[in-house]
């Protein structure tokens, strides 16, 4: 395996070392642009936002993009890297950092447009915060009519046949009756739009009902929006927004996803999916004008000289970086070349990690920094135990179930980490939360519960099952995994690992273009496993729901890919969704994952690290996080050219 490992490292470096010549015909092509923007912080991209629309997409160039441009209700604290949870982190003006007080600030929101206070429960003599309350019957009614939950109808019209106890289930798994919330918020001084006009909070009351409004346009939006009753400007500095919801993380998204439009522009445009809003109107402390974005090329952010001082002062430690250019790059090996040669100063997608094992220790890009961060991304193998699945109920003479963890069993997560993520990558548990999250499944001892391969229950359990090996030591069971061509390696290694274990063949099939579609329970899914990957964040813990539960007409949710119907898990599901109290939903969260590894319905493979690429050629200042790239707040603030 290591002289593997050399051939390949070997391979890779002729093919990103060719790019190291590319910079020099980069020089000329990028000539002009940078004597027209001396200074500026220049940063790699393989793609360029097709339009500065802030919800176009959520594909992190256009995320990137609009958080430059507007704002959101609420911010979000993140711990630099060397920050301990011990002892003081100092940046380098001296200023200490601020750790959230996960106690009272729980989704480690920071100051945005708002204050923080408005999202949590209203204390004794203050305004703001939220208070629960029972929703009146008309209330009640108007949310479920909102919902088009209708008794003999399901949600999108088609008749079915209930009674009034179904019916009633059926309002109640959709709309809560009772511990709904409003919350209220005050806005913060200084925020302005770009074109001189006043920020208010009627221009959130105003993001709001546009994008329910047009909703089939800003779908990504709207779903965060799922729950929204009301929202209502009290006054410019003052907003209340109710959700028809008992669950504690809604207002999450919420605060910190939705960016805050301007109303005197958006009540202009009818047609939002057409808008490309090459001329942005935000409250962000960059700009753009329509003669700075070439499209498929580049995109020039210019500093606003109107921004407010005392926000300047807030979020700049030093001058602010008055350019940011985003420029087009053919792909890693060539942005690679060009973080070597100076030509950019960071690249803004993430570094794959054969890129990062072959650049390692590599004098032709000593000038190159690699910031490696945790990821909350976790590749699985997920078993498809829907109607037209290999695993469905009653398969294999109801032995699926042990099937499934005997392969579970087979996986040895560190071999896959050596042979295909290069040992860039972490172990995680059965539960799909990695350790570092704070609801991680522990045992009693507080220890981490791994996943763990054992080989001997694995081919046990294949016995049991009556499915004995052969004198070859093979077994009469086969499967597939489909999975992008990106995937296949990866498929592979687990499929010689299965069949080394216990003798079962797992073959690879490649996905076209409609992987997206066909994978859906709803489109007949009839796949055995695929490679998939799940995030559940202390923020996502309704992802839980997303990956894992029903549509109150008892159909899979849309990414439920394992086709799962499980009634136990869903009540579990609930009760951790609705707590209201921090600690004791993270309980419920491990009574989730508990659960999770009981059904053996997808398999841990590893927990990704993540890797972004910088230079300090031209910029000093750079701040690295324990879970995120180099091109954060903190980076922004402290940058210097040099």
């Amino acid at each position: 395996m290591t002289r593997f490992k050399e051939i390949l490292k070997k391979h890779i470096n002729i093919v990103i070392a060719a790019a190291i010549i590319l910079p020099i015909v980069l020089i000329a092509v990028f000539h002009d642009r940078r004597e027209k923007y001396p200074g500026a912080l220049k940063l790699g991209s393989a793609e360029i936002p097709k339009t500065l629309m802030p919800y176009s997409s959520m594909a992190s160039v256009n995320t990137f993009a609009a958080g430059l441009l507007y704002d959101t209700i609420l911010g979000g604290v993140q711990e630099p890297d060397g920050y301990d949870g011990v002892n003081e982190y100092l940046f380098e003006d001296g200023a200490a950092f601020q750790p959230a007080d996960e106690k009272e600030n729980y989704f480690k929101f920071s100051d945005g447009l708002c204050e923080t206070a408005g999202a949590y429960e209203r204390k004794e003599g203050s305004d703001y915060g939220f208070i629960t309350f029972t929703p009146t019957e008309e209330q009640y009614a108007a949310q479920l009519a909102r919902k088009k939950i209708v008794k003999g109808k399901d949600e999108i019209g088609n008749p079915i046949a209930e009674t009034d106890g179904q019916f009633a289930v059926r309002s109640e798994q959709a709309v809560p009756k009772d511990r709904w919330r409003t919350y209220r918020f005050k806005v913060r001084d200084g925020y302005m739009w770009s074109d001189g006009k006043p920020f208010t909070a009627r221009d959130i009351e105003f993001t709001f009902k546009y994008i329910l409004k047009y909703s089939g346009a800003i779908a990504g939006m709207a779903f965060f929006l799922s729950n929204y009753y009301s929202c209502e400007a009290e006054s410019d500095t003052d907003f209340a927004l109710t959700l028809a919801s008992n669950k504690l993380s809604d207002i999450k998204t919420i605060c910190n996803a939705i960016m805050i439009i301007p109303a005197h522009i958006w009540s202009g445009i009818a047609k939002p999916a057409q808008e490309r809003n090459l001329n942005p109107v935000g409250t962000g402390a960059y700009t753009v004008k329509s003669s700075d974005y070439i499209e498929d090329s580049s995109v020039v952010f210019t500093f606003r000289e109107d921004y407010d001082e005392s926000l300047k002062r807030e979020k700049f430690a030093y001058e602010p970086v008055k350019k940011i250019v985003l420029v087009k790059y053919a792909d890693q090996d060539v942005m690679l070349g060009a973080l070597q040669a100076g030509e950019i100063d960071a690249s803004f997608d993430a570094v794959d990690e054969s890129k990062v094992y072959a650049i390692a220790d590599n004098p032709r890009y000593n000038k190159v920094k690699i910031a490696s961060y945790e990821s909350e991304y976790v590749t699985t193998l997920a078993f498809n135990v829907g109607k037209n699945g290999a695993f469905r109920d009653g398969n294999f003479n109801g032995n699926g179930k042990k099937i499934r963890m005997a392969i579970a069993y087979a996986i040895d997560q560190n071999r896959l980490i050596e042979n295909v993520r290069y040992n860039n990558a972490s172990r995680v548990g059965g539960g799909l939360v990695p350790e570092w999250m704070p609801h991680a499944l522990r045992d009693g001892n507080g220890n981490y519960v791994h996943h763990s391969a054992d080989a001997e229950k694995a081919n046990a359990l294949l016995d049991e099952a009556g499915y004995r090996a052969d004198a070859a030591g093979k077994r009469n069971l086969s499967f597939s995994i489909l999975a992008s061509a990106g995937s296949e390696l990866l498929a592979r290694e687990i499929g010689a690992m299965v069949f080394e274990t216990v003798g079962i063949e797992i073959g690879f099939t490649r996905a076209d273009s409609q992987y997206s579609e066909v994978i859906k329970q709803s489109n007949g899914a009839d796949f055995d496993m695929i490679i998939n990957g799940v995030t559940f964040e202390t923020d996502k813990l309704l992802m839980f729901d997303a990956r894992f539960g029903v549509y109150p007409n008892g159909s899979p949710r849309v990414f439920n890919y394992t086709g799962v119907i499980s009634a136990e898990l869903s009540a579990l599901m609930l009760l951790m969704d609705t707590e209201t109290n921090i600690a004791a939903q993270y309980e419920r969260a491990r009574d989730v994952q508990r659960m999770l590894i009981d059904l053996c319905l997808e398999i841990p493979l590893f927990g990704a690290k993540a890797y972004s690429a910088y230079t300090e050629i031209g910029f000093s200042g750079w701040v690295r996080l324990q879970r995120g790239g180099v091109l954060n707040a903190y980076t922004y603030r402290y940058l210097q050219r040099k």
